[in-house]
């Protein structure tokens, strides 16, 4: 499969975030092996004989220690903090202006998001006809059939308003976002491009 820029560049991040976390790992089982060696050096519950010739020694090897297991958790928290920006990166649908491929993409969101809002849309007409097969026949399952049902605090029943609205302001901004890319596109390519389509 071909991969664009974008996308190598994108897995590239993901790699070296990963190589990162496994660096950091391997740090921190590092320190907490020699934290775990030089704690057996001493024995369980020995007391810091204070006034003895070996104070000073055993209050710097317990220094030595918190410093190991201090650095052991600070190399494994900057482990998991490279993972999770890894898993972030490789898990991320946002859509970015230099993805060749962002005008597909914000047309493919448009689809879903005007699909959506047409199955909230129906769901309502459903509900006020109190409708539960043909609710079941969109997908909804018993459970949700039954809260869209109950009315909430304001007494409105099914899908609210706001939440009908906001896909379809979501479009009209997508629509601009996606006119402003193809202006862009055709004005630097010297290609005309039909946004009727659009």
């Amino acid at each position: 499969m071909f991969m664009n820029d974008f996308a190598f560049k994108r897995q590239q991040k993901a790699e070296r975030f990963r190589e990162l976390a496994e660096k950091h790992e391997s740090i921190s089982t590092g320190r907490h092996l020699a934290a775990r060696e030089q704690l057996e050096m001493i024995p369980p519950g020995q007391p810091i004989l204070v006034g003895h010739h070996s104070e000073k020694r055993h209050r710097a090897h317990l220094k030595r220690l918190d410093q190991h297991f201090a650095k052991a958790k600070e190399h494994h928290d900057k482990a998991e903090y490279f993972r999770r920006r890894a898993n972030a990166v490789e898990s991320n649908r946002v859509i970015f202006s230099d993805d060749p491929d962002a005008t597909e993409k914000l047309v493919d969101k448009i689809e879903r998001l005007k699909k959506r809002q047409g199955v909230m849309k129906r769901a309502n007409q459903l509900i006020r006809k109190a409708d539960r097969e043909g609710l079941a026949d969109l997908g909804f399952s018993d459970d949700a059939i039954d809260k869209l049902s109950q009315a909430d605090w304001c007494g409105r029943i099914g899908f609210a308003d706001y939440g009908v609205a906001p896909p379809f302001v979501k479009n009209c901004t997508l629509r601009r976002e996606i006119t402003t890319g193809i202006g862009l596109i055709s004005g630097s390519t010297g290609l005309t491009l039909d946004k009727s389509s659009i």
